[in-house]
């Protein structure tokens, strides 16, 4: 399992496989820290996390181990999921898969070679507290099951009980491109942790989409992929599948034929999976799902009618937002935020989201944009609209609704223009020279708040380097605009294309918006280290509530 026959020793004495054990425990066995000629000091050296996001468990004092307070759960690129204490910064476990211990060997002998990708994706979390007491405890009545994924690093996806942080166990592995996981590419997509009905029987799953085809890196032009063309539902206790959707035409590697069959879908979907509870019964009944084509893809699940969860979903493209030619290859690599809306025009869906090209961020020719898509069936059914493009939608690029250089009557005309719409677009060009396209595009989830979009963008290359032999650095945004018309949410005496922005003081590519809860303060926006407290402007609102006696 290690590939470590035919080495030679690296410490004198001690043979190559014992040497890279210890290594892999996390002690210093090349004697690179410590005293002179020790090997069994602490090496400080973990594996970058690079695009894995932790999940946080609070325990009590379980198993007669002292409280832990917080346990942070987060995977890293040498192969590990790491368990820390949130007080003390102490590792109480490590775990590495059978299948990437032999990069530890590329690891140990060359770590500053060609990048290496192990355990590259986020970690997700299924807490049981049954007792309401707020942490896991008593252990008869409490669980904590943790799942993380691979991204870069494989086509996997593993399951661990870490109820008692000190004897972990691994419950099971979905290992994709077998079985009934044939489809199944590299797992980018952060599962769901969710309810839904499978017949009478109520079951905790995992919602996923099937992954990225790293064929993607190379293609210029839209293109079918060979594999991720598929969204899955798995049980969360056994991982196993319990239902699938994809194009029985296209993708022939999904065991038999999937259980909802719609044609268009050919390109990979590495996004998350957007789940949604319509009817508030505690019961997932829609899911999007976006893929590397720049389509959205709605799933109604019918919670009610007694069936298996395999005959009980419908599915339909509800949008095609991108086109063959290179400049027009949009791809969505995270899913949308989703509003109900009412408003002249009637009840709607407001799906928020933005293109991208991920794997290769410093791309400009792309012409990528900021949607707002209205899905007008809300709730669940089987009859199905024609799907939307670019050309059901307002451009708002100029933001002429805000009052960009026109008068009340024009600004009026453009604000009915916009409701008459499916929804609306905008164009991420240079404002300063409308037209040209210098590379911006969105990499990351946005969060929609209060009436308010907000969207974070990565613009390469704008920033000048820091000093002469670095490269110049991207300019990351965060955009906070009105869902009914994208014009300016912040309070602006000028509604001009600028005022829907801000630009961040961290140079890279910006994470999603987070809100942040502090006791004694007003809640904030955090992107990456920065946060701010907004100060959205939109005014008062109607809301409405009922009671429902049942």
């Amino acid at each position: 399992l290690l590939g470590v026959t035919g080495f030679t020793e690296k410490i004198s004495g001690t043979p190559y496989r014992e040497t890279l054990l210890d290594y892999a425990k996390g002690l210093d066995a090349l004697g690179k820290y410590g005293e002179v000629d020790t090997f069994n000091d602490v090496r400080p050296e973990m594996g970058d996390p690079l695009h894995s996001e932790p999940a946080l468990i609070q325990y009590g004092e379980v198993g007669g181990v002292d409280d832990y307070e917080l346990v942070i759960y987060t995977a890293s690129n040498d192969g590990y999921l790491h368990a820390i204490s949130s007080e003390s910064g102490d590792e109480l476990f490590s775990f590495i898969p059978q299948e990437l211990l032999p990069n530890l060997t590329t690891i140990m002998e060359n770590p500053s070679g060609k990048k290496i990708y192990g355990l590259d994706g986020s970690v997700a979390s299924w807490i049981e507290d049954g007792d309401g007491d707020n942490k896991i405890k008593d252990l008869t009545k409490d669980h904590a099951y943790i799942y993380f994924t691979m991204r870069r690093g494989g086509k996997n996806i593993y399951a661990m009980n870490v109820s008692d942080p000190d004897a972990p166990k691994l419950m099971w592995v979905i290992k994709g491109g077998e079985g009934d996981y044939a489809e199944l590419g590299q797992t980018w997509s952060t599962v769901n942790v969710e309810k839904i009905k499978d017949g009478s029987d109520e079951r905790t799953v995992l919602i996923f989409g099937g992954g990225y085809d790293e064929s993607q890196d190379d293609a210029s032009e839209r293109r079918a992929d060979s594999e991720g063309r598929a969204v899955f539902i798995a049980d969360a206790l056994s991982g196993k599948l319990l239902w699938s959707a994809g194009s029985s035409t296209a993708a022939p590697a999904l065991a038999a034929s999937p259980d909802t069959d719609v044609e268009e879908m050919h390109y990979s979907i590495p996004a998350r999976i957007k789940p949604l509870d319509i009817t508030g019964d505690g019961f997932i009944d829609r899911l999007y799902a976006v893929d590397m084509g720049g389509q959205i893809f709605r799933f109604d699940i019918d919670n009610n009618n007694d069936k298996a969860l395999s005959g009980s979903v419908t599915g339909t493209l509800i949008a095609d937002l991108a086109g063959k030619d290179e400049i027009d290859n949009r791809r969505f690599y995270y899913p949308p935020d989703v509003a109900l809306v009412i408003d002249a025009s009637g009840k709607y869906n407001a799906l928020v989201l933005a293109s991208g090209f991920r794997a290769h961020p410093l791309n400009t020719t792309i012409h990528d944009r900021i949607y707002m898509i209205k899905d007008k069936q809300t709730a669940f059914t089987t009859t199905y609209n024609a799907s939307l493009t670019e050309g059901d939608l307002k451009d708002v690029t100029l933001n002429l609704a805000g009052g960009d250089g026109t008068d009340e009557n024009a600004r009026g005309a453009e604000l009915d223009l916009i409701q008459d719409k499916q929804g609306w677009f905008i164009n991420l060009d240079d404002e300063d020279s409308p037209g040209d396209w210098i590379g911006e595009k969105g990499l990351a989830e946005p969060l929609l708040i209060e009436g308010v979009a907000i969207v974070t963008t990565y613009t390469p290359n704008v920033k000048p380097a820091k000093n002469i032999c670095g490269p110049a650095l991207g300019l990351g945004k965060v955009f906070y605009v009105d869902i009914l018309d994208a014009t300016p949410a912040f309070p602006s005496s000028v509604d001009v294309r600028g005022e829907r922005h801000v630009e961040l003081l961290h140079a890279g590519i910006p994470p999603k918006p987070t809100i942040i809860v502090t006791e004694g303060n007003p809640p904030c926006i955090a992107v990456g280290p920065e946060c701010k407290v907004p100060d959205l402007g939109l005014g008062v609102r109607k809301t409405f509530w009922y009671e429902e006696e049942k």
